[in-house]
């Protein structure tokens, strides 16, 4: 069947976070409950109609979240360089290098 198909997972996690040149509140060390939502899209199904298992989906998603969850993002690489405001959360450079090949499918 051709086209393209997507699947999508809803989670979250907790940590904390500061901003650095922030005048305020935020400025001071504090946490967040973030709901992370992840889309994967397949080109192709497998024999049965399945274009990505959900299991590989959520084992990814959990792995990366293990080392966020519940930690300073402050003090982890991808935000050692960059300001940890929720605008940067998916977007660091590094981030997304590290991660984005755990749910890379060739479907």
């Amino acid at each position: 069947m051709p086209g393209v198909f997507e699947v999508y997972i809803k989670t979250h996690f907790s940590a904390a976070h500061c901003l650095e040149g922030y005048q305020g509140d935020c400025a001071r060390i504090h946490g967040h409950n973030w709901i992370i939502e992840v889309f994967v899209k397949c080109k192709e199904l497998d024999n049965i109609g399945i274009g990505i298992d959900f299991r590989d989906i959520k084992k990814a998603v959990k792995e990366v979240l293990s080392e966020l969850d519940h930690f300073n993002l402050n003090e982890l690489p991808p935000f050692r360089e960059v300001n940890p405001t929720s605008e940067n959360h998916c977007c660091p450079k590094s981030f997304q290098d590290e991660y984005s090949a755990s749910v890379i499918s060739t479907r």
